[in-house]
């Protein structure tokens, strides 16, 4: 999921009239861990576990349906544009791209709703899939234009099956400047709430 929506000044940023911050670029977003070898910015061989704990952060979410509903929710088109983002903010269904499988892409696009010239594009690639378990991404930070930078964020979703028979959900990402985690995890939160709500209309 985009660390750009989610942790950039887009939503929830309390800035609706500013454009010029409606991304989170590579000059604020580190391309590896501290002390990690020069040269691996695009991730390729590593997890969130090789990062630098300062630079990521987690967030749980029980949920009341099983894991392999919740995963669903995450990996066809039609559902994830109707719950991702937070308040405010919608995923354009036609934007939707999900190859789930390892190396497979993930796009698509994210718009203000009351404002669409504002626009956060995702450009994401699956590392690993576990069906209803895992799921393992590299985003690709968008520049200015919206275009893919060489920065790169991982994110690591893990789909816990609980004894209630709902699924507690762990999200981890990294690495992002300590600064923007609170901001980020709340925006978490928020799209997990209207995860949750859509879930439960069936």
């Amino acid at each position: 999921m985009s660390a750009v929506t989610q942790a950039g000044r887009v939503p929830g940023s309390g800035d609706p009239g500013s454009r010029a911050g409606s991304v989170l670029t590579c000059a604020t977003v580190p391309t590896a861990a501290a002390g990690a070898e020069r040269g691996r910015g695009t991730m390729g061989d590593m997890d969130v576990t090789d990062l630098d704990p300062a630079e990521v952060f987690s967030v749980s979410h029980a949920l009341a349906h099983p894991p392999a509903a919740v995963f669903a929710a995450f990996t066809e088109p039609d559902r994830l544009a109707a719950w991702f983002g937070p308040p405010g903010w919608s995923v354009s269904r036609e934007s939707v791209l999900l190859e789930v499988r390892p190396g497979g892409r993930q796009r698509f696009r994210m718009v203000r709703d009351d404002d669409p010239a504002q626009a956060a594009p995702v450009h994401g690639t699956y590392l690993r899939v576990e069906p209803d378990a895992l799921l393992e991404g590299r985003e690709a930070l968008p520049g200015p234009d919206g275009e893919p930078t060489s920065s790169h964020v991982l994110t690591r979703t893990e789909f816990v099956a609980a004894q209630d028979g709902g699924t507690l959900l762990v999200l981890t990402q990294g690495p992002l400047p300590a600064a923007v985690h609170p901001g980020a995890a709340a925006a978490w939160r928020g799209s997990f709430t209207r995860l949750e709500a859509l879930l439960a209309e069936g």
